[in-house]
Parts: C-alpha cells; sequence; structure tokens
C-alpha cells in the first residue's frame, strides 16, 4: 500500500513522475537508434521494442489518471469506508507493480537485439 501512497502522491505533485521522464528516455533512444544500429532487420525490431515500452507507458498513464480519479472520488466521499479506500490504494500499487515488471522484461528483450556499444548510443550515461 505504501507504493499506491507514493505513487498517489507523485502524480499530484509531480504530473507523473518517473513514468514521463522514462518516457523522454525512451523516445530520445528511438531517435538515436539509427546512429547505433545500421543493420535494418536489427534497426526494425529495436524500433519496435522501443515503440512497445513507451506504448506500455502510455496505457500506464491513461490507467493511473483512471485510479487517480477513483481514488479522488472515494477520499471526497464521507461514506467511504478504509476498505474502498485501500482497495483504491492496493489497485494504485498494482498499477505500478504491472508497470515496472513489464519495462524490467521490455529492457531484456531489447538487450537481446543490441550490443553493449549500441546500448550506450541509445542510454548514454548522465
Amino acid at each position: 500500500m505504501i507504493v499506491g501512497t507514493i505513487a498517489l502522491f507523485m502524480w499530484f505533485f509531480g504530473g507523473g513522475g518517473g513514468a514521463d521522464t522514462f518516457r523522454g528516455e525512451l523516445l530520445r533512444a528511438l531517435e538515436l537508434a539509427p546512429t547505433a544500429i545500421t543493420e535494418t532487420e536489427q534497426l526494425h525490431t529495436v524500433e519496435e521494442v522501443l515503440e512497445r515500452a513507451v506504448a506500455r507507458i502510455d496505457t500506464f498513464d491513461a490507467e493511473l489518471r483512471t485510479l487517480r480519479t477513483e481514488y479522488v472520488t472515494l477520499d471526497q466521499d464521507y461514506n467511504s469506508t478504509p476498505e474502498q479506500i485501500e482497495g483504491a490504494l492496493d489497485r494504485i500499487d498494482q498499477a505500478w507493480g504491472d508497470l515496472e515488471k513489464d519495462m524490467i522484461d521490455l529492457r531484456f528483450e531489447l538487450r537481446e537485439h543490441v550490443n553493449a556499444e549500441q546500448w550506450s548510443v541509445l542510454f548514454p550515461p548522465p
């Protein structure tokens, strides 16, 4: 439940927080892909994985907006029970957990298609 609470505060005060930042990094990697990868089929595969990652974040953002509305509605309702509010926060936790799992899976799928040098071009160190 603590993750849901943190996610909720990030959403309220940060406009989506980490997911927006990561989405930007993925879009930047998509722009850099043609400079890192010269083989056409490999480039197509890498772009497809990156596009799926961006789409997953977009799906998450839409889901989180719905869950946030649900939480706010329950929070504003005098008759809401603790179980209802905890349930809403649990659903937010689950959404974040699902996103994290999917992003980890996509990261390792992407890694199967690039070498370390290409990776460092796609995701340059800070």
